[in-house]
């Protein structure tokens, strides 16, 4: 991450934020509140939030980059292709961090934020919930590979092929939440 304030950090520079990782002040600055880590990686950094805006509240994912981050911004391009579509996440929005801020805290360098709705758990996730790490029965099976088909379908029909295709990058919906869709594909930087 970045140093600010002469390489002293936002921690050194405003103790009363010690406690706060950078990453989850900027998140905070986009209007949501983080309620966990979702992961990192080579890009940089994913959370899970939640967001309120009036009267609604949406629990998000958000992707933090230092910029300019190409990753998210290819990201960001094919999620806004494929808005509507079923089988993908809808992105809420993308841009640099800093260009909106107007805290003390903010790097002169900036970070690149995505912002798009969450959804239920990987498929990894459910399939050491649901099968105790063995194997998903034939008919649930079939419904996951079915879904994961229609996905890459839409996605090809669009002109765009995934580079990563794994179980970490297959999101199912959320159970009781009434979506005719079943399987979504996410990361596509």
């Amino acid at each position: 991450a970045p140093t600010h304030h002469g390489g002293r950090g936002v921690r050194a520079a405003y103790p009363c934020m010690a406690n706060l990782r950078e990453e989850e002040l900027m998140a905070e600055a986009l209007g949501c509140t983080v309620v966990g880590r979702a992961g990192s990686g080579r890009f940089g950094s994913v959370f899970f939030a939640t967001k309120a805006d009036g009267s609604w509240r949406r629990e998000v994912v958000i992707k933090l980059a230092p910029h300019p981050s190409p990753t998210l911004t290819v990201e960001a391009a094919v999620l806004r292709s494929l808005s509507g579509q079923p089988g993908f996440p809808t992105l809420l929005s993308h841009g640099e961090v800093v260009g909106g801020l107007r805290h003390p805290w903010a790097s002169t360098s900036g970070f690149d934020a995505l912002i798009m709705e969450r959804l239920g758990p990987t498929l990894v996730d459910e399939w050491a919930r649901t099968t105790q790490r063995t194997h998903f029965d034939g008919q649930t099976l079939l419904r996951y590979g079915r879904g994961l088909i229609e996905c890459l379908r839409t996605l090809h029909a669009f002109g765009f092929v995934h580079n990563d295709i794994k179980p970490n990058n297959i999101v199912l919906s959320t159970a009781g939440s009434g979506c005719a869709q079943e399987v979504y594909l996410i990361d596509f930087g």
